[in-house]
């Protein structure tokens, strides 16, 4: 396995394919669970991902230092959460994080044809939603997931935006109270049914809250507050007055040379300039720094 200091210079990215929680494809073709992870063990092992030192507590009481070499276990895993964090709701998914301490627990301390030890296994079911693909970056000792599909994805750009602007903040008094009464927060509707991200119908309505996850449409009080969430664009001007203010506090005190902080006030003055043409302008920035990190190598 591969130094991390020494790995190679350009990153790899390898996209594994997940049905109802486990690893089927690599890269689209299908492989058996070993052949994966023998797979996984060359690609990864070759970045240096998946090197673990760490100071383990074991059952007799004492601790052990352990080296670990698992690449391929390491990529899986990261592939895995990619999903998790697409699909569970954020209480399944805290569930399935204790869930999956308690049933490790119980297989390390030998204890696999218990009761306790069947009754974790068949709640496991909840990986059932569990399918989609994730792009897995690996560079110098890090396996990142960069890019997650599910058809049963929870997220919705439309509704987690933060880029939409129109609403006054009045339209946030009272919310959390209100929200807890309106019938926002809609039980879940079932195992089955609901797909994707939040999609247009043949109507151009949005469709289903969720990829129809919940029962009916938003709450009128929900949209008006998502939209309300752009208010904070118009303190944009003065957020950037305080950081030039910032820099040249920091000029004052030598942290920075007169040169550091003509400079960032220069950038800072365009900055106000394009966002007083464009007000889409933190979005389109926002898109533009994960394009670029995405596609770093």
């Amino acid at each position: 396995m591969t130094v991390s200091e020494q790995a190679p210079d350009k990153a790899e990215e390898v996209t594994v394919g997940i049905e109802k929680g486990r690893p089927v494809t690599l890269n689209g073709k299908h492989l058996a669970g070993e052949e994966m992870v023998a797979a996984l063990n060359t690609i990864a092992g070759r970045h240096g991902v998946g090197r673990i030192d760490l100071v383990e507590n074991r059952l007799v009481g004492m601790k052990s230092r352990g080296l670990y070499e698992t690449p391929g276990g390491t990529v899986l895993v990261e592939a895995m959460r990619g999903v998790e964090h697409l699909v569970l709701d954020r209480e399944t998914l805290h569930f399935r994080e204790h869930l999956g301490l308690l049933f490790g627990e119980q297989v390390y301390n030998g204890r696999w044809f218990t009761p306790l030890r069947e009754a974790l296994w068949a709640a496991a079911d909840i990986a059932q939603r569990l399918t989609g693909k994730v792009v897995v970056r690996l560079y110098k000792g890090s396996a990142t997931a960069i890019r997650r599909q599910s058809d049963n994805s929870l997220y919705a750009e439309q509704y987690a935006t933060f880029c939409r602007r129109g609403v006054q903040p009045e339209a946030r008094r009272g919310i959390q109270p209100a929200l807890a009464s309106s019938g926002t927060h809609r039980r879940l509707a079932g195992a089955s049914g609901g797909g994707g991200p939040l999609s247009q119908d043949s109507g151009g309505k949005p469709a289903a809250m969720w990829g129809g996850r919940f029962e009916g449409e938003a709450d009128e009080l929900f949209r008006a507050v998502n939209d309300s969430l752009g208010v904070d664009w118009e303190l944009v001007q003065q957020d950037i007055r305080g950081s030039i203010a910032w820099a040249h506090a920091l000029g004052g005190a030598g942290v920075l040379s007169a040169d550091e902080v003509s400079k960032i006030e220069a950038a800072l003055k365009e900055l106000s300039r394009e966002a007083a043409a464009d007000s889409r302008l933190r979005c389109r920035a926002a898109r533009r720094m994960f394009t670029r990190g995405s596609s770093r190598n």
